[in-house]
């Protein structure tokens, strides 16, 4: 009996079932199709939230690697004038950029890391007809290349297959309810051309451009480089005002259509339409097509022993190049805790698995509203949508709070999860300076490791980078942060913290300001204990005044420092995901006690 089945071998489902075997556990993973779609593109913008989410499980240097091009912000022309520009520089996350790579070039990727670093394989041409479920597995009924059939054992199963899901449909009162949008949208992957090109638009810059005329709208995003140098380009156009479909509200039609197709010349009408004296041409498609779009969500990802993510549970417009994003994310959530579930290593697992869904279904109905909002004001042609589209486009190009509020959407980086999940604990009145839980961890400036490990440098590293041993193992992390200013006594609370018991599930890190370090060794009640040397971090105390990306700065707690002569520890629960499930402050044992006992609440 495999672990886990999947249904689905795109983005979603590869990296759900990297992330699974990376933990161990074994995985069949399937898809009808032959292989990843060599040569089209597709889903091809990467978000800051998701390469976070890469780094956090140790693949984003290899995909930066493999990655088209880096995109550092957005040009807006309103009938091919220039009307401003976004740049993406001042977001507060290490990737403050779109990384444009094709979606068959991110599933190669995939494969390429479970085929090397992992014992599960692909099974290509491989359907998945149906499932049933009992109280200790599931059966799924598959086809297999040769067309015969088999039934594959699992203790769970994933539904990454698309609007069309198997899983999903498996199920029955498993809906997928919404709107489609009879409005069509052109999607053209081509080289662009003409002296415009060069002195008007890129001027050695890898930006997208956006431009529109009415209710029309043209976008247009470098994804590669060509051999001679040149860009290729992803184009996307709205053929016709916004218009819901009110006849299929019931049929789900998201998706390319296979039945009508989309020329060369027409994809140039419309550039010429849009870039008014603008001189640029279209030439050497790889790849068009006619999209179809729905705004839909299943109503739960879970149903017992089955789950649902990317498009089987939610899709929308292509507007903001959310949804890949979205699924990849969905996958991240779900993996660890299967994991620790299939471990033994919950106390509570349905408590865990059903937070999957209560934290994943609010982050979709929040982008299924942003997208269709944006993509009807900007597509609508009356009045009040040509005005306020008018006024919105030139507002975000002058007011900074607006440059700030889209950048945090196209990149992902404001996303959180909502604080009703049942693994996510309320934070103490007192602590507000404190981050909220439900937020990721915002990373720093560097650390210092507080034992010398290699003789020949010392171990700097910002705090997301201390974590990654824990959270690489899907462990929570309970991390404490003691530091003081220099004319201050170091705090009390290391030593009890470094000896309170802690879930198996869950490591611990501990941060100290430098003048409390009074050797580079660990301290003495933590001398030979397994990982100690994990545990103990160094902040340079005296560039608290004058560095604002400090850990203390950053989660809050330098306002403290003055506010009391006796300052507390501040305390965060960190998830594998690094979100943060709880923040407090640490005054009293009463205080640690109470802050270590939520984490029993769902760990072992």
């Amino acid at each position: 009996m495999f672990d886990v089945f999947i249904s689905g071998a795109g983005p979603v489902g590869l990296y759900l079932s990297y992330s699974l075997s990376q933990a161990g556990h074994s995985v069949f993973i399937c898809d009808k199709k032959s292989g990843p779609a060599v040569g089209q593109s597709r889903a091809m913008a990467i978000t800051a939230r998701t390469l976070e989410t890469f780094e956090n499980r140790g693949i984003a240097p290899a995909f930066m690697e493999r990655a088209g091009l880096i995109v550092r912000g957005v040009n807006i022309y309103s009938d091919g004038v220039k009307v401003g520009t976004v740049d993406l520089n001042q977001a507060d996350t290490p990737y403050p950029h779109i990384t444009s790579i094709g979606q068959d070039q991110t599933e190669l990727f995939l494969v390429e890391k479970l085929h090397t670093e992992t014992e599960t394989r692909v099974h290509w041409n491989t359907a998945c007809l149906g499932y049933s479920q009992s109280d200790d597995g599931v059966e799924v009924r598959i086809q297999n290349e040769d067309q015969t059939e088999e039934i594959i054992r699992a203790k769970y199963i994933v539904g990454a297959d698309g609007t069309h899901s198997v899983v999903r449909h498996g199920t029955d009162g498993w809906t997928f309810d919404g709107r489609s949008v009879e409005t069509k949208f052109a999607l053209a992957d081509v080289v662009l051309e003409g002296k415009d090109m060069d002195d008007t638009l890129t001027n050695g810059e890898n930006r997208t451009y956006m431009f529109y005329s009415g209710a029309q709208l043209l976008g247009c995003i470098p994804f590669a480089r060509q051999k001679d140098g040149s860009k290729r380009y992803r184009l996307f156009a709205n053929l016709g005002s916004f218009k819901v479909d009110e006849s299929k509200q019931r049929r789900v039609n998201h998706g390319f259509d296979a039945q009508e197709k989309l020329t060369l010349e027409e994809m140039n009408r419309i550039l010429d339409k849009l870039t008014g004296n603008l001189e640029i041409k279209a030439v050497d498609p790889t790849w068009l097509n006619i999209f179809h779009i729905n705004e839909r969500k299943a109503n739960g990802y879970r149903r017992n022993r089955a789950f649902v993510a990317g498009d089987a549970a939610h899709c929308h417009s292509p507007l903001g190049g959310q949804g890949l994003n979205t699924g990849v994310q969905d996958a991240d959530n779900l993996a660890w805790k299967l994991s620790l579930v299939l471990k033994g290593k919950a106390s509570d697992p349905e408590k865990l698995l059903d937070s999957y869904s209560l934290e994943r279904e609010p982050i979709a109905a929040e982008v299924l509203q942003a997208t269709g909002k944006i993509t009807e004001m900007m597509m609508s042609d009356n009045i009040v949508s040509n005005t306020v589209r008018t006024v919105a486009l030139r507002a975000t190009v002058y007011f900074d709070f607006m440059k700030a509020n889209l950048f945090e959407a196209m990149l992902q980086t404001a996303l959180q999860i909502d604080p009703e999940s049942p693994i996510v604990f309320p934070r103490p009145k007192n602590a507000r300076a404190l981050p909220d839980p439900g937020m990721m961890l915002k990373e720093t400036s560097a650390l210092t490791r507080r034992a010398i490990i290699d003789k020949h440098t010392m171990d700097r590293r910002s705090i997301r980078q201390v974590l990654h041993p824990f959270t690489r193992q899907n462990k929570h992390v309970a991390l404490l942060v003691t530091t003081r200013l220099g004319s201050q006594r170091a705090s009390p609370w290391p030593q009890p913290f470094f000896q309170a018991r802690l879930p198996e599930a869950c490591g611990r890190v501990i941060i100290e300001p430098s003048f409390a370090a009074t050797s580079y060794t660990v301290p003495e009640y933590a001398e030979g204990t397994e990982g100690a040397e994990d545990v103990f971090w160094i902040e340079n105390h005296g560039r608290l005044s004058n560095d604002a990306y400090t850990l203390s700065k950053r989660i809050g707690l330098t306002d403290c420092l003055t506010a009391e002569e006796e300052p507390p520890a501040a305390l965060l629960l960190v998830r594998p995901d690094l979100y943060i499930a709880h923040s407090c402050f640490i005054r009293t044992q009463d205080d640690l006690d109470k802050a270590i006992g939520l984490l029993y609440t769902y760990l072992k």
